[in-house]
């Protein structure tokens, strides 16, 4: 077997006190707060980019399994959404016990595709399985990540 081994870099320099820019390859992604809570917030927080991350690694492995398969589709969507075991820890509040940790993430994939429903499951399995980010946050998170197929 052959040593495939690689590693990914991203650099990330502070801009302010919620304000960083991660650099990977010539892509420029900037973030907000670790986990922001203002819906005006000018930037993504760290927590939703990482839940974006997620969805378009489930997005694109399911499109390269389906491609694969000869499996027609037409459309992908990924709805994730996330919570944490105490928010309020990580804001420091005075008092407060617990974990700032992502304690579950629950979403759905949603497929538009003529394909037959086994078959769009057969997809579905294969992509768990060779994501890497799904396969990661799979044993550290309550992951829940259902198949919406729509015709």
């Amino acid at each position: 077997m052959q040593d495939v081994t690689h590693a990914w870099t991203v650099r990330v320099r502070a801009d302010g006190p919620d304000d960083a820019t991660a650099h990977a390859r010539r892509h420029v992604l900037r973030l907000g707060a670790a986990a922001g809570f203002d819906a005006e917030a000018p930037l993504p927080s760290a927590v939703e980019a990482l839940l974006a991350a997620l969805g378009a690694d489930l997005l694109s492995t399911f499109a390269a399994t389906a491609r694969r398969a000869r499996l027609p589709h037409d459309a992908l969507e990924a709805v994730l959404r996330c919570t944490l075991d105490n928010p309020l820890v990580h804001l420091g509040v005075i008092g407060e016990v617990g974990s700032p940790r992502i304690a579950a993430i629950d979403g759905t994939l949603y497929v538009s595709s003529d394909a037959a429903a086994p078959d769009v499951e057969r997809a579905w399995a294969v992509t768990r399985a060779r994501s890497p980010l799904y396969t990661t946050l799979e044993r550290s998170v309550a992951l829940t990540v259902r198949l919406c197929p729509t015709p």
